[in-house]
């Protein structure tokens, strides 16, 4: 699940910040949950190198949210790629 938040009334230079969150619900261990949010920080930076989103110019701050569910430990890596990759596209 990818959330978008934009806030207009931040006084800092605008900028791209991401939030990676896996639950205790997910794993209780926390090597488990460390192994799926790497995965999903690789996952994000592939298709932000394609669109040029880290070096375009951005007129907000722009905090995106990308929360992993259950699914996640049964999922391969080209499936949790492909799912951030279709979320961001609608986002960015």
């Amino acid at each position: 699940m990818v959330y978008l938040f934009q806030d207009a009334h931040d006084n800092d230079p605008p900028s791209l910040k991401i939030a990676y969150v896996v639950s205790k619900k997910v794993s209780v261990k926390a090597v488990i949950r460390n192994k799926i949010k790497r995965r999903m920080r690789v996952a994000v930076r592939e298709p932000l190198k394609e669109r040029g989103v880290q070096d375009m110019d951005l007129e907000n701050n722009i905090f995106i949210a990308i929360i992993a569910s259950k699914k996640v430990l049964e999922a391969s890596f080209q499936q949790i790629s492909l799912e951030i990759k279709e979320s961001l596209e609608k986002l960015v």
